[in-house]
């Protein structure tokens, strides 16, 4: 942490600002962090791992199981779905012209927008082979590789056999949120227990600086805390990413990639945060790096 008086807070600003702005200039990082801003939206597309780091943040892979009023079948219907507040908007058309597929909803009163994609096809030729060849990094591949084998599944109809119905439950099981209540009626289903997937410290020593990007973009934070001490401010400057307890592995690794920042645990023991609150730190490698 750094004092400063009144007199210098509109300097720390101006250091900042300027600091960014060179690197940005020298590094040629601006379509990095921010692929989507007018400049380069006109000629370039979001990267492969942008769009993957983004999704590891705000993305769901969703299996919605239910029966129709005028039958007693079970239907599934298999999801992939961005939703971010409605301001966000141009972020998702972005992704829509990426994948070329999907439509965008707005929930009217609610500031939500999401970006959708359902259809079977679409699901099996574009999204599927996405994440196959830029796969996710959190404990959201575990997500992907079961919801993958569920739209497999549905794509060859094996949801309409009482056991194509009973594995996709199952596999359901070990989704992120489970079995619904709905489908307590359907006995025998083998219920899994989830994966746990371990990103590898070596193996993302490699990983595409697009993919950091689009992960923070989604679930990074930038802020400055202010303290004032009689006539003068504490400033502390912070970059934080908050994930679940489960994701406090990847957190660690990517505090080793950036170089700083602590992981710590939150009271209730179920989410964590990486945080580079250290003033050099923020200025020579968060800063220069986004």
């Amino acid at each position: 942490m750094i004092i400063f008086s009144n007199n210098n807070i509109h300097s720390l600003f101006l250091i900042l600002s300027t600091n960014v702005k060179n690197n940005f200039i020298n590094r040629g990082l601006s379509s990095i962090v921010n692929p989507l801003s007018t400049e380069s939206k006109k000629s370039l597309s979001p990267h492969p791992q942008w769009v993957t780091g983004f999704t590891d943040a705000e993305g769901s892979f969703i299996i919605s199981v239910y029966k129709r009023s005028d039958s007693n079948n079970w239907q599934i219907k298999p999801s992939f779905e961005l939703g971010l507040h409605s301001k966000d908007i141009s972020i998702l058309q972005e992704l829509k012209i990426y994948f070329g597929v999907g439509i965008i909803n707005t929930r009217i009163g609610k500031n939500v927008t999401s970006f959708t994609v359902t259809k079977i096809s679409d699901l099996v030729n574009v999204i599927i082979p996405h994440f196959s060849n830029f796969p996710l990094q959190t404990q959201k591949r575990v997500d992907f590789e079961l919801w993958a084998k569920i739209v497999e599944s549905k794509k060859n109809k094996e949801h309409l056999t009482h056991e194509g119905l009973l594995k996709i439950l199952s596999l359901k099981s070990a989704l992120n949120k489970g079995l619904s209540k709905n489908t307590s009626e359907i006995k025998n289903i083998e219920v899994l227990e989830r994966p746990l997937h371990l990103v590898d410290s070596a193996e993302f020593n490699n990983i595409d600086p697009n993919w950091i990007s689009g992960f923070v973009a989604g679930d990074g934070t930038f802020d400055i805390k202010l303290t004032k001490r009689k006539s003068r401010y504490q400033v502390e400057l912070r970059f934080r990413i908050t994930q679940h307890i489960r994701d406090a592995h990847i957190l660690g690794i990517i505090a080793e990639y950036l170089g700083c920042g602590k992981v710590y645990i939150r009271s209730t023991g179920l989410a964590c945060d990486l945080v580079v609150n250290n003033f050099p730190d923020n200025i020579n490698k968060i800063i220069p790096f986004f």
